[in-house]
């Protein structure tokens, strides 16, 4: 028999985020596990993603595994590169600048 396996759409994370139990919680009718693809902590780049979950109940005698997958938005929305300049060395003046290819 193959178990019924569920998981809802979670609900959106803003990029940065790791994916963790909020996001990787599909469940079954029957004990067994989950592998997750991609893993817990695993942090996405912005957009639209499919999340996989193979389930491997305890009782394989009488189960068979079962996969299904998910789709999860990573917001990308307020990421601000960080730019940083080093401040330049002083110099006097009337010195004149070197010009660096």
């Amino acid at each position: 028999m193959t178990p019924t396996v569920t998981w809802a759409n979670p609900s959106p994370i803003t990029h940065g985020t790791p994916l963790s139990a909020i996001q990787l919680n599909a469940t079954a009718d029957v004990p067994g596990t989950f592998v997750y693809t991609p893993a817990a902590g695993t942090v996405l780049a912005a957009g639209a993603h499919r999340l996989r979950a193979t389930f491997t109940p305890a009782d394989t005698a009488l189960y068979a595994s079962a996969t299904t997958s998910t789709r999860l938005v990573v917001d990308g929305s307020g990421m601000t590169p960080t730019v940083s300049w080093p401040a330049p060395t002083a110099v006097t003046q009337g010195t004149r600048s070197a010009r660096r290819s």
